[in-house]
């Protein structure tokens, strides 16, 4: 059998009426292992092309942010001085609007960032605070699968024979790859 140039040429459907593509020995399997590889290393430099273009696009993204930033930060001072000094339009709890016709002003009244010391703030509530303590429970399912077997989906806890609820065995399809 002729080897082919390209996988194109390969599938089953590409080939003459009644033909089928069939590796028959290890020269043909070796050959097969090459295309494959080589149809990897492409799709490698590929993504590695493109992974270079998104970074060299990010940091256009990220210049042409800053140049706006910069562009207008010294007329939204001095928009934030004159908002300072003018009646507003509506003002709510939480923000302070003044319309104008090209757009509105707003300020915005910020909640408080709360930086916390989890170790420090648990210790506190667990004599403090009982009742806002969480305890999460949850199954140590590394050793637990251990100690299982098998029914087809059914999972059994070997030591008692009982099924586990709440867990489903799914059959998966073995992974095969080909690799240097």
């Amino acid at each position: 059998m002729e080897y082919f140039d390209d996988f194109e040429n390969v599938a089953d459907t590409n080939l003459p009426d009644g033909a089928t593509f069939e590796i028959t020995d290890d020269r043909m399997a070796d050959w097969a292992v090459e295309k494959v590889l080589a149809e990897i290393t492409e799709r490698d430099r590929l993504i590695a092309l493109v992974n270079e273009r998104i970074k060299e696009l990010n940091e256009q993204k990220a210049q042409l942010t800053e140049k706006c930033d910069n562009g207008t930060s010294y007329l939204k001072t001095k928009l934030r001085i004159y908002f300072e000094g003018v009646k507003p339009s509506t003002a709510t709890k939480t923000q302070t609007t003044y319309k104008l016709l090209a757009g509105k002003l707003v300020l915005k009244q910020q909640q408080p960032e709360f930086v916390r010391d989890e170790k420090a703030l648990v210790e506190w509530a667990e004599k403090s605070a009982p009742d806002f303590i969480e305890v999460a429970k949850s199954v140590n399912w590394a050793d637990l699968k251990k100690a299982t077997t098998l029914d087809g989906e059914t999972v059994v806890y070997a030591e008692t024979g009982e099924v586990v609820p709440g867990v489903v065995a799914k059959a998966r399809e073995d992974v095969f790859e080909v690799t240097k």
